[in-house]
């Protein structure tokens, strides 16, 4: 459920309170077919050859070797992603950093109390650590896990707010996702002033109130007419 296994990891522990220790990890990008994460050891490194490389949008020219931490942030798993090729220890290496935040917001339709399962496409978000950026993610995040937008933005302040403490202040926070990934980027812009500088909303629309109302009566409808 956390996305873990796939990249030769343990999956992180969870309690029926939905806590677990947070972990982080370390993985790179190979250069072998598919590209797969795959566990970093910096003991036993693997050959340069076998990293992907990436240019950020400073310039810097560095193997893409990331350093994921995990946990739970208000019952639902998050996830940070950035960059560490100069170093893979508690301290977070900011060397590649380039300054800046992003959150990938996923989108989706789902009425739900779970925890709900992490996306993996948009945890790491590829594009946004190939330019450097910290990935900030929760799958309370999802509007497919729950579509409570009051739950999602003050999961989304808890999230921000523990990259800032436990890493850095960004220079400006920027935003992705479609669909209910879009709709979030509104309400929360709007709800909570400085959560967000910037958003990327990917085909979106207007709301979930006035267009699932039409849906649900749709089979309604369509079963009177038919029968």
């Amino acid at each position: 459920a956390n996305n873990a296994a796939g990249m030769g990891l343990p999956p992180i522990t969870q309690s029926p309170t939905c806590e677990t220790p947070t972990v982080v990890s370390f993985v790179y990008r190979s250069t072998a077919a598919g590209n797969p994460y795959l566990p970093y050891d910096p003991a036993a490194p693997p050959s340069p050859s076998s990293i992907e490389m990436t240019t950020t949008m400073d310039g810097k020219t560095v193997p893409m070797i990331l350093r994921w931490e995990r946990g739970v942030i208000n019952r639902f798993m998050y996830s940070i992603m950035m960059l560490s090729p100069g170093s893979q220890t508690a301290t977070p290496d900011l060397s590649a950093w380039n300054r800046k935040a992003l959150f990938s917001f996923s989108g989706g339709v789902a009425i739900g109390h779970t925890q709900g399962a992490a996306s993996g496409g948009d945890m790491r978000y590829l594009a946004g650590l190939r330019m450097g950026y910290a990935v900030l993610y929760s799958s309370g995040l999802r509007t497919n896990t729950h579509y409570n937008l009051q739950l999602g933005g003050e999961t989304a302040i808890m999230v921000k707010d523990r990259f800032v403490s436990a890493y850095a202040e960004p220079e400006y926070t920027v935003a992705v996702g479609g669909s209910g990934g879009a709709i979030q980027q509104y309400v929360y812009g709007q709800n909570h002033p400085g959560l967000i500088d910037a958003g990327v909303p990917q085909y979106s629309y207007p709301d979930m109130v006035t267009q699932t109302i039409h849906i649900g009566d749709c089979e309604l409808l369509e079963y009177y007419m038919d029968a």
